[in-house]
């Protein structure tokens, strides 16, 4: 199998970490401005979610079936067991840089087991279109936490007052 490493994205985000990793950690809504997909939490042991995410393709719909394991308030790696590709692994870091400021960083893996077509379909297909989604998707992640952390009574700011 030939891995290729997803292309690595930072953002930073004026909000606790709390609240940042909260919000990256729900599932079945979508932030404003995220790319279109929907969620669905198929089991739950703890910390571990099975979730089953579908996103709009070119032609059809692109169905993936993931396993979530969620580390508060550090980290949330996904692992894809059924999907187009044989192999996806991705990871969210969130970061405390200050109380009211979070570095989230984007990284990960994806891999085919389909010789020569597979490699260049990874390559060439799914490392960009996982790029593409993932800076949307951490876009509004970011529009949406800083929102939310001015306006919050819980995660507001000492100073917002």
């Amino acid at each position: 199998m030939r891995i290729h490493e997803l292309r690595p994205i930072s953002v930073e985000i004026a909000a606790p970490q709390a609240l940042v990793f909260e919000m990256a950690a729900a599932t079945g809504g979508v932030l404003p401005g995220s790319p279109p997909h929907s969620s669905e939490v198929l089991e739950r042991d703890g910390d571990t979610l099975l979730v089953l995410y579908r996103t709009p393709a070119v032609v059809t719909e692109l169905v993936m079936l993931e396993r979530v394991r969620l580390h508060p308030p550090d980290r949330i790696e996904y692992e894809v067991l059924e999907g187009p590709m044989e192999h996806v692994r991705e990871t969210l870091a969130f970061d405390m840089v200050e109380p009211h400021l979070t570095l989230v960083r984007y990284g990960g893996t994806v891999g085919s087991n389909r010789a020569v077509v597979g490699g260049l379909i990874a390559r060439w297909v799914a490392v960009p279109a996982y790029d593409r989604f993932m800076r949307r998707q951490l876009r509004a992640l970011k529009l949406a936490a800083e929102a939310r952390a001015v306006r919050s009574r819980r995660y507001g700011r000492p100073d917002a007052a």
